[in-house]
């Protein structure tokens, strides 16, 4: 795929195997997680910081929401 074709409808859907381990609030694995996040959007284009913010709330529990 180019760059222009990926967004935020490429990115991993929550529990597959690509996809981070969803964060449940633990402050040790904030960074890690974060980490994990931030190159599934840099690798699928995702610039947008309200695009950004959604991407990465499907990867949190809704108690962290």
């Amino acid at each position: 795929m180019t760059s222009s074709t990926l967004s935020v409808a490429t990115m991993p859907p929550p529990r597959s195997t690509k996809a981070p381990k969803k964060f449940k609030g633990h402050y040790l694995e904030i960074e890690d997680f974060l980490t994990q996040v931030q190159n599934l959007l840099d690798a699928n284009n995702v610039t947008k910081g309200e695009e950004q913010c959604k991407a990465l709330l499907q990867y949190c529990s809704r108690k962290v929401v």
